[in-house]
């Protein structure tokens, strides 16, 4: 079954690329390939299951607060 995401996090660029090298290289030790065009590398906040993600911490989409809101 395929992997549908692999979420890293890093205090620091360089940080970043050793933990990114470290993933790839599990992956292909697994013999799993990762999709250039469905991968996000680099991004300093991301949307994940209606949150968005970032240095700063977690919070829920404003969408997802809205619709508590006006329910």
């Amino acid at each position: 079954a395929p992997l549908n995401f692999y979420i890293v996090y890093s205090k620091s660029v360089e940080e970043h690329e050793n933990h990114i090298m470290q993933v790839l290289l599990a992956l292909e030790a697994a013999e799993l390939k990762v999709s250039g065009p469905k991968s996000l590398l680099f991004a300093e906040e991301i949307q994940f299951v209606g949150h968005m993600i970032s240095k700063d911490g977690i919070k829920p989409m404003q969408d997802k607060i809205e619709a508590i809101q006006n329910w």
